[in-house]
């Protein structure tokens, strides 16, 4: 481009000027440009010096020729345990060659990042003046000015330093257009069409919407020219030039649209991006919606945050519409058209109180057929460019003016208006840019290089083979450690031929992959050991467990002292190495005397980095005999693995296998693929409970959850109502988007089951106010409703029942408490309850709603089998594991931690119904888990002469119980809850002893507060004693058989969080001794014991019950193991009919029922056979299956562009657990060959590269070498179109209604009505006025940022936008009809 002939438009002074003039003139220019330049290349360099950013890949910053030759294949081995790679060919030119060459001339990765940030800020500005120049504008300074305004517009400062890929297309825009306009007048058209064509081939095709955006500017500046051979040479040439420059990417991503997983679905959703995109930030540029929701990007986050930012956009935006109006702007009619479609392409689809006509019509396209072009923000150019240039073309028209439409002289110049509304210019451009200018472009979570442990740690892994997969632990949205933010995984840039997988938030793998990783971060994000947990991994693929401890501390982010608990109990894993520095500390800080916790006690050391190995795990594929089915999801598999019935072999799931014909192996029924809603958002806690028929949906995203295939319903898992139609609520906490993360025990169900220690509890993140609704099956007459309050009620909740008939008086219902509610007499076929007199933002809770007569249940309805597969060989029902306790086990100890706790959905019980197509035979198991309270403690000490019970208990954990102060452990501790003014243990014992003194004392890691003060009551008396510095209080001797300790005063130890928020904490006592008492502790035994029928949860199998009894120690009790319960009797077989069967399991007050296994008595378990790669490549593999092998599977993500072949022969696919790569085998077959798997598309990847390569270079040929000849012929010049002012009219109201509706073209019409008569005697008065609105409109935003009521939701701010989009529509038609109406002629 630096070929290009710049641009000579008449000097600064006007007039005709000399060859040799113009010649200083250009050179003068270039100059400045140079000059300004060089001033951005100085502020990219002033950001975060010596630091690297996460901007765009940071694969490019430590390794880019590596990434550059992974980006040659379609298909990656290395990550996500096999994927397609999203848009990597689009870094081959010119970014990663960029990043590649700065680091082999031995540049800092830091530096080069800058360079690259100068590069899009200086050829954005330099791009934007020489377009200005090229219009006419004669100022240099308007030039420079404009070119500043565009390179320091919000959306490349929001950009620039966080995601420089997308602000390239910005920078490049005004290059694309350049050309065209050059064109338009003087020179080759086709010449000016190939440098426009290699302006986009220079854009690369790293995000294809954000490339399509150099586009539309360009292709308005040729369809608003006059007709004449040499535009229509330019409209030919252009696009067929285009095409050639792009196919390099084009190929490639037509096959990756092709092939790749529907993962548009599952990463942000119309809703969210088109949030922010209202007509003032549309106009402004802060429409990109993740400065909004990511603190991390800063110079972004300032823009929306600070109120005096706004004001100075918005005086930017002033000028340049009134650039746009003004009427000796011959370019007004291209530039009014860009800035409309501009807006149309950003705003149309945003949702607000001023919205457009079609606004949920195409909100909806976006997560749908228009879902690639969802990020609306990126077409910013498309409105950034012409205002911009308004802004030049103002100043030129005051240095300089022009002759107005109809006239032919131009009016005096005013040399104090210029300087005047320069310098408003320059220091409103500067004000707008402060987060550039004090270096906040560069993003947060700055590094300063990548610890030399992870380059140890991948180099280990790479040593250790290829096979088998490395995945990283814990899952985060992106990688954010305590050293830096890379956003990019640190192995996927530092492992070479090793492979890994993590959960992330943006996954380019099948949903099922998504599903099986998501059981995993189950798992570990609930701290629960695992039995399958090492089978399951292993079949995944994965032999090593990466657990990354620098990761940062987040809301999202599972505490690590969790996942090591899971994975230190859990069977088959091993610690194997560790790399890097011991990060944490110590649990707890003391100073002059004064204890303080850390996170609750919930901290400890651990090396930077540890390995685990899953020992069954390694090799890269699995044969097996035959191919089980299993009715349910991928993680279903894990729990099938927790219940002991399937291992390592592989399983083909219910929807991918043929329903007419009979499987090779067992049928395995679950209930595990349960139709849940997913907001995807969240990581972890993001499943709400089983939906209700009828029951709406919470979050925005295009599709409901993860399916393993769309429109696999018949295989989902349903929910049931018994005993009324429906039940909704506005919302709740167990919503998938419940705040804080999902929490499904607090569904509106819970306000049916009867317990009063369950509730439902409304989403405080609602807008909605919070109401709860009951459909009735049928019309009935209720005269009154029993309420209980729940116990995250506040305190002033007022709630009201409404029917059909009418509303009740308000009640007040505070936590637990109860009323009775008289409803309007008559019959009703719904009844709602709704608060009264509180926000809509306030928690609503009530534990029960009980109408007399009613019974209501929740049942899940497993899929119906077709009856060609026979009778499942085993069924596993499941209840909900999502249940916390709040307690876990470091360095020996026990910890707890109120508001950890989590209640689990299925605590008390589930409901299950199925059928089968034949009679079947079972033996039934039952597994549970101890349950917390009164009962726990009473079976706990059962054979002892002692009982000890307290007043309150922080968290459900038996280990947290009164019993935990008498254990002899001072690693446990009874907690009180923080709510217990009076905390009291109350200890009993057979027999009166002599009492003299008590003894308390804490594990200074524990989270509470050591008693100071103690009240104590004993048989005849009581007194109040102090406890000494060493925990000891005596008093005189008594003779007693009970003592009650009640906590008068304690220390004051507070709980410091990782966000430094102080807690303070409630008594906690970890030992108490009493000096006389016939005991001194009383540890758990470990003897094991039949605690009775009846100890074990109540099975009901099609209305008979069975009840369970469960053998187990105290001390695997008081550890809160899963154990196993048998029915009571001779026989556990149970024997079932062909039809329709339910089974209800009812926990115990003892025991919580944690599944149901009901299985063949013949059923055996399949086996398999590990394999591992005989040969590999990036696109193919080999594998030697045994003889007699059915099925081989590949234990990478499957796709439908893989073929296989064995001996020359052609494989069936076949999917295997729902994600993997498979193939089916004939067993029979003589073939003794291995299995060769190819990735068919990557040789079509290949040749579309090359060909685009060729095509590449030959358009630059052209452009700079045989179209650089003086042009055969020399067309005319073209300028600029006219238009009907009827038709600019009706098409300015069309665009006005598709952005804001009625109530803009209302405004619309209003300001025409006023400022067409006023215009025709006050012009320039008129414009400014109009123009002014939309400084107006900032005022709104400089008083109501984001998070802050902030003022794009509110109507006022975007109806004044519309009046100042008006004076630039009046700008194009108007002067028109003020000719004709003055009786002039229209004609030039």
């Amino acid at each position: 481009m630096g070929a290009l002939p710049a641009p000579c438009p008449p000097s600064e002074g006007g007039g005709d000027v000399e060859p040799r003039d113009r010649g200083q003139e250009a050179l003068r220019f270039r100059l400045r440009v140079l000059a300004g330049a060089l001033a951005l290349i100085a502020l990219a360099f002033s950001q975060a010096p010596g630091l690297l950013t996460f901007d765009t890949k940071f694969d490019l910053v430590v390794d880019p020729w590596h990434y550059l030759e992974r980006g040659l294949h379609l298909w990656d081995s290395n990550g996500a345990i096999g994927q397609l790679q999203n848009q990597a060919y689009g870094y081959l030119w010119p970014m990663g060659p960029f990043f590649a060459v700065g680091s082999s001339l031995g540049i800092p990765g830091w530096a080069v990042q800058r360079l690259f940030m100068a590069l899009v800020l200086a050829v954005g500005f330099s791009g934007t003046a020489y377009v200005a120049r090229a219009l006419g504008v004669r100022s240099h300074l308007a030039c420079l000015v404009a070119g500043f305004a565009y390179a320091l517009s919000p959306r490349m400062l929001t950009t620039v330093g966080t995601i420089s890929i997308e602000a390239w297309p910005s920078a490049l825009a005004p290059w694309v257009l350049l050309p065209l306009v050059v064109g338009a007048s003087r020179g080759s058209p086709r010449r000016a069409a190939a440098l426009a064509a290699l302006a986009v081939a220079m854009v690369g095709g790293v995000n294809a919407t954000a490339s399509f955006a150099v586009i539309p500017v360009a292709a308005i500046w040729l369809l608003t020219r006059s007709g004449g051979p040499r535009r229509r040479s330019m409209m030919l040439w252009w696009p067929a030039l285009t095409a050639l420059g792009t196919l390099w990417w084009l190929a490639p991503l037509f096959l990756l649209g092709a092939y790749s997983p529907p993962f548009l679905d599952f990463i942000e959703s119309a809703s969210l991006t088109t949030t922010p995109t209202t007509l003032f930030d549309s106009l402004r540029g802060t429409s990109h919606w993740l400065p909004y929701i990511d603190t991390r990007w800063r110079a972004g986050g300032d823009l929306v945050r600070e109120g005096y930012l706004a004001l100075n956009s918005g005086v930017v935006l002033m000028l340049g519409l009134l650039g746009l109006m003004r009427r000796d702007n011959e370019h007004r009619l291209f530039l009014g058209v860009s800035l409309l479609v501009g807006l149309m392409m950003v705003g149309m689809g945003h949702l607000g109180p001023v919205q457009g006509w079609f606004a949920p019509q195409l909100n909806e396209a976006l997560d749908g057929v228009l879902a690639a072009a969802r990020n609306v923000h990126k077409f910013d150019p498309v409105i950034r460019l012409p205002l911009v240039l308004g802004l030049a073309l103002l100043l030129d028209s005051l240095r300089a003016p022009r002759p107005v439409a109809g006239t032919s002289t131009p009016s005096a110049p005013s040399p104090l208006a210029f300087r005047s509304v320069s310098w408003l210019a320059i220091v409103a451009v500067l004000g707008a840019a402060i987060p550039g200018i004090v270096g906040r472009m560069a993003p947060a979570g700055q590094v300063l290089e990548v610890p030399g442990y992870w380059e140890e740690a991948g180099a280990w892994l790479d040593d250790r083979g290829e096979e088998g997969a490395a995945l990283m632990s814990p899952g985060i949205g992106v990688a954010q450690f305590v050293w830096g933010s890379t956003n990019d995984e640190p192995l996927e840039f530092l492992v070479e031929e090793g492979r890994f997988g993590v959960r992330s938030n943006i996954p380019f793998v099948p949903p099922g992959n998504i599903r099986a990783l998501d059981a995993i971060e189950e798992r570990l994000t609930q701290g629960r050991p695992s039995r399958g947990l090492a089978p399951f991994l292993a079949r995944s693929g994965v032999q090593y467990l990466v657990v990354r401890n620098d990761v940062i501390k987040a809301p999202d982010i599972p505490d690590t002292v969790l996942l090591h608990q899971a994975l230190d109990g859990s069977a088959g894993l091993r610690r194997l190495v560790s790399f890097g520095p011991e990060l944490g500390g110590s649990a707890y800080l003391l100073r002059d005397g004064d204890r303080n916790v850390v996170n609750g006690g919930w901290q400890t050391n651990y090396r930077a980095i540890e390995i685990y190995e899953v020992e069954a795990g390694g090799p890269g594929a699995v044969a097996a005999d035959e191919l089980p089915i299993v009715v349910g999801g991928p993680e279903s598999l894990l729990d099938l693995a927790d219940a002991g019935i399937v291992g390592e072999e592989p399983t083909v799931l219910a929807m991918d296998a043929d329903p007419d014909v009979a499987p090779s192996g067992p049928l395995i029924l679950t209930d595990g693929y349960r139709d849940r809603e997913r907001f995807f958002g969240q990581l972890h806690d993001g499943y709400s409970a089983t939906t209700l028929p009828g029951e709406p949906r919470h979050s925005s995203h295009p599709t409901k959850d993860f399916y393993v295939t769309e429109g696999d319903e018949r295989w989902r898992t349903r929910a049931l109502l018994s005993g009324a139609r429906s039940l909704v609520a506005s919302s709740s906490l167990g919503d998938a988007t419940g705040a804080g993360g999902a929490r499904p025990a607090y569904s509106a169900i819970a306000a049916l089951d009867g317990d009063d220690t369950t509730q439902w509890a409304s989403n405080p993140g609602s807008a909605e106010r919070p109401t709860w609704t009951l459909g009735l099956e049928s019309e009935r007459t209720i005269a009154s409703v029993d309420l209980v309050g729940g116990v995250s009620a506040p305190t002033f909740q007022s709630v009201r029942v409404v029917t059909a008939n009418g509303a009740s008086e308000p009640v007040d219902l505070g936590p637990a408490e109860r009323a009775t509610v008289a409803v309007p007499e008559g019959p009703t076929s719904w009844l709602r309850i709704e608060t009264v007199g509180q926000a809509a933002d306030v928690r609503a809770a009530l534990a029960e709603v009980d109408v007399p007569g009613l019974t209501v249940e929740k049942r899940l309805r497993l899929p119906t089998t077709p009856a060609a597969w026979g009778t499942p060989a085993a069924i596993l029902l499941t209840a909900a594991q999502d249940a916390r306790t709040g307690c876990v086990q470091v360095d020996g100890d026990v910890r707890c931690l109120p508001g950890r706790d989590v209640a689990g959905e299925e605590d008390t019980g589930f409901r299950r119904e199925f059928d089968l197509t034949g009679d079947a035979s079972y033996d039934a198991e039952v597994w549970v888990r101890p349950r917390a309270g009164t009962a726990v403690e009473e079976a706990l000490l059962e054979d002892l002469p002692v009982s000890v019970t307290s007043s309150s208990q922080a968290v459900p954990d038996v280990r947290a119980s009164a019993l935990a102060a008498l254990d002899g452990d001072i690693g446990t501790a009874w907690m009180a809850s923080s709510g217990d003014f009076r905390p009291t243990l109350r200890v009993r014992w057979v027999g009166r002893t002599k009492v003299r003194g008590v003894s308390v004392s804490i594990d200074p890691s524990t989270g509470g507060r050591l008693p100071t003060r103690l009240g104590l009551t004993y048989r005849g008396g009581s007194t109040e004693v102090e406890v000494d510095e060493s925990g000891r209080a005596t008093f005189p001797p008594v003779r007693t058989d009970f003592l009650d300790v009640e906590v008068l005063q304690t220390d004051l130890t507070s709980s410091i969080g990782f966000d430094r928020f102080v807690t303070p904490l409630a008594a906690a006592i970890g030992e108490l001794r009493i000096q006389g008492a016939p005991f001194e502790a009383l540890s758990p035994p470990e003897d094991e014991r039949d605690l009775g029928c009846g100890s074990g949860p109540d099975v009901r199998v099609d209305g008979q019950v069975f009840r369970s009894r469960v053998t187990t120690s105290s001390a695997r009790i008081f550890d809160g193991e899963e154990v196993p319960a048998t029915l009571c009797g001779s026989t556990t077989a149970l024997s079932l009919d062909e039809g329709t069967h339910e089974v209800s399991v009812e926990s115990s007050d003892t025991f919580s029922a944690t599944r149901v296994v009901l299985r063949d008595p013949d059923f055996d378990p399949s086996g398999s056979t590990p394999v591992p790669w005989a040969e590999h490549d990036a696109d193919s593999r080999a594998a030697e299956a045994p003889a007699g092998a059915a099925v081989l599977a590949f234990r990478e993500n499957g796709n439908r562009g893989w073929t296989a072949s064995r001996d020359g022969e052609s494989l069936e696919a076949v999917r295997v657990d729902g994600w993997q790569q498979g193939w089916v085998l004939d067993p029979d077959s003589e073939a003794t060959g291995p299995v060769v798997e190819r990735y068919a598309p990557e040789a079509a990847y290949r040749w579309g590269l090359l060909a685009g390569l060729i095509t590449g270079i030959a358009l630059l040929l052209l452009a700079l070498l045989w179209w650089r000849r003086p042009p055969a012929d020399d067309p005319r010049p073209v300028g600029p179109a006219r238009i009907r002012p009827v038709l600019w009219t009706a098409g300015a109201a069309l665009v006005v209604g598709l952005l804001t509706g009625w109530a803009g073209v209302a405004v619309l019409v209003g300001t025409y009505v006023v400022a067409i008569p006023l215009g025709r005697r006050y012009p320039d008065v008129v414009e400014a006025l109009l123009a002014t609105t939309v400084v107006a409109a900032a005022f709104f935003y400089a008083v109501r940022p984001w998070g802050n009521d902030w003022a794009g939701a509110s109507a006022w701010p975007q109806l004044l936008c519309v009046v100042a989009l008006c004076g630039v529509l009046l700008g194009v038609a108007e002067p028109r009809w003020r000719s004709r109406m003055n009786g002039d002629s229209t004609k030039r």
